[in-house]
This record gives C-alpha cells, structure tokens and sequence, in this order.
C-alpha cells in the first residue's frame, strides 16, 4: 500500500506542477495535498505506531485476574471483592487511561478496559455484583478520576 501511495502522490504532483506551470490556480491545492501525501509515504516507516494493549484479562470461576510480560500477575477470587472502582486517567492514547479496579481484603486486580479478554466481564458483573452501576464508564473520561461502582453490603449490626 506505501508503494501505491508513493506512485500515485508523485504521479499527482507532477500533474499539480504541470497545472501551474499551465496557470492554473488549482494546480497549488492539488501539488500541496499530494506532496503531503508523498511526504506521509516516505516517512510513515518511521512514524510511531500506537502499542497494542499487551494486557489478558483472565476469568475463573473462583477468580479474576490481569497479566501482563512487563508486570506481576495480579488476581483477586470473586468471593473476596469488596468494592469496584472506575479509573480515568490522562495517559492515554499511549498508555491505558481506563481501568477497572477489583478491591479485596487482601489483594486486588486492575485491567484496562481495553485488555484482551474484557468482553467476559460484563456477564460476570451482571451475574456476581448486583446493583453495579455502569453510570461512571458510560460517562469515561480524560482526566484523573475514581469512581465507586460498587461495594459489598456491610452487614447489619445487630
């Protein structure tokens, strides 16, 4: 496709120089859009990419977890969740700016909504955590926020 688009720029900003060599004015509009175009071809190998999302969400029956080759496994058993927090921040497009966080007593779990896997959450929130509210990531967000989805009942003191 570089190949393509490197062909046919220089084709069209030999045509745009011709157009104004003719005198006619369109041949400037046509010569600059093209010559961009060329100059995209020529140093698109060198232009950063966006990174793909190297985070797994993983989901048991006993347990969700998040892996990732740079960073600890993190995990946390469906049992043990006391509160489910939304997090924005501003890192993004580079970084994640959105993440589930999974709170337990002991351990936790935090994924980018983005992660490989996250489509399996949704019935897990549905079916394990009643009254979720989906408000916060409906809303998402640039800015550096945590947001309370939901939290375990306290039980009733007696």
């Amino acid at each position: 496709m570089r190949l393509f688009t490197l062909i046919v720029s220089t084709l069209f900003v030999a045509i745009g120089v011709w157009m104004i060599v003719d005198g006619d004015a369109y041949g400037w509009s046509v010569a600059w859009f093209f010559g961009f175009c060329l100059m995209v071809a020529i140093f698109e190998p060198w232009l950063s990419k966006l990174p793909v999302c190297e985070y797994e969400l993983v989901i048991t029956e006993d347990e969700v977890a998040c892996e990732h080759p740079k960073r600890k496994r993190e995990s946390v058993r469906w049992a043990e969740v006391n509160r489910i927090w939304y997090i924005t921040t501003a890192d993004g497009p580079r970084f994640p700016d959105e993440w589930l966080l999974f709170e337990g007593e002991n351990d936790g779990c935090s994924f980018p909504t983005e992660a490989r896997g996250m489509d399996g959450i949704w019935d897990e929130l549905k079916q394990r955590f009643a009254g979720f509210d989906y408000t916060p990531l409906i809303a998402g967000g640039t800015d550096y926020a945590k947001h309370l989805c939901w939290e375990r009942p306290r039980p009733a003191s007696p």
